[in-house]
């Protein structure tokens, strides 16, 4: 059974989740150039800076295995396992990033979600 729905919203949920992760990864460097810039950094910026970078990072990281989970040979093989992982890279990214993940962590869920239907049976026996 081809799994086309859960390869195309797979990869474009992943390649927006890294678009934004990097825009986080961004935000926290330059946050932190510019506090140390305007020689005012308390310890409270630093760490929202900090935390920022973090949080991009991991942003990244699962934007990066939704998109392997998401190639058609891996969702073929253990469709549960690729729709499971992309689930948990949907939803992990909610909780780090939250409405900034709405459009990707809406995709990974989809996808996660489809790669749990059954296949509907051919009406072709050749295919």
């Amino acid at each position: 059974m081809k799994r086309t729905a859960e390869f195309v919203l797979g990869l474009i949920g992943g390649i927006f989740g890294a678009g934004i992760g990097l825009l986080v990864v961004a935000g926290g460097l330059f946050g932190q150039a510019y506090m140390d810039m305007m020689d005012e950094a308390e310890s409270v910026a630093v760490v929202d800076s900090t935390w920022l970078t973090i949080s991009g990072g991991l942003l990244l990281l699962l934007s990066i295995v939704a998109i392997i989970f998401a190639i058609p040979s891996l969702i073929s093989k253990n469709h549960i396992r690729s729709g499971i992982i992309q689930l948990i890279a949907g939803v992990g990214g909610f909780l780090l990033a939250s409405l900034l993940w709405l459009i990707p962590g809406i995709l990974m869920i989809i996808s996660g979600a489809l790669c749990f239907r059954k296949p509907k049976p051919s009406d072709n026996p050749s295919s």
